[in-house]
């Protein structure tokens, strides 16, 4: 006996839809950093370091940054982070956020970024800082550039900067061997060679040079 049903015909197979656009982008590892970096909100370590330096707005020195305004925190936060030499998370808060700074209301001797991206070596933090007009620079940054043989540090403050060196830089060039960075100053610097030290000119950075003079007694 025939069944009065009549069977279904089985199923086609559905040609599986395209992948999109963003899911295909998202899959190659080598674009993806490229468009994280335009998502909102900060990577996990860059939260967790503004996060740490964000609790030292509770100081009384500091109750005039706005932390409610992410580009005052941002630039504290960068400014504390090389007042503590640490060049790595500096490389990675500027680097994902190449703009969106604004300079806090800060006591005087935390404002000197520039002095200490010199002490550090780092050319391309000052070079982000100068060109943003991001903190101050002092006679003290070339006199430690100097100081640690940071030829193209030197240069660079000698052709962008007008604060100049003073003495220091060419006695701590001469003292540690860097002859490279003492004639370049000789050549180019040489009104500043009989300049006087002005060791509180910027705070801590000021205090860096003139221990450097005081541990090796050489200025009379």
């Amino acid at each position: 006996m025939k069944s009065i049903f009549r069977k279904s015909p089985p199923p086609v197979p559905q040609p599986a839809a395209p992948e999109s656009v963003f899911l295909a982008l998202v899959r190659q590892p080598d674009l993806l950093p490229f468009i994280a970096q335009f998502q909102p909100g900060s990577p996990p370590d860059i939260a967790a370091t503004i996060k740490k330096y964000r609790k030292q707005l509770k100081k009384a020195e500091y109750a005039s940054v706005d932390a409610s305004n992410d580009g005052e925190l941002r630039c504290f936060v960068l400014f504390k982070l090389l007042a503590d030499g640490r060049s790595s998370p500096v490389r990675r808060l500027r680097q994902h956020y190449r703009d969106g700074y604004v300079c806090p209301r800060l006591p005087s001797s935390d404002l000197y970024a520039m002095d200490a991206a010199a002490r550090l070596g780092d050319l391309d933090t000052l070079t982000f800082l100068h060109e943003r007009g991001l903190g101050r620079c002092s006679t003290s940054a070339m006199d430690v550039a100097a100081s640690m043989g940071h030829i193209r540090i030197v240069q660079y403050l000698h052709r962008h900067r007008r604060e100049g060196c003073t003495q220091l830089a060419f006695v701590l060039a001469r003292r540690h061997g860097h002859t490279r960075v003492l004639a370049y100053l000789q050549t180019h610097c040489a009104d500043w060679e009989r300049r006087p030290t002005s060791i509180h000119a910027s705070g801590k950075e000021g205090a860096v040079t003139g221990g450097m003079v005081a541990a090796s007694c050489i200025l009379q």
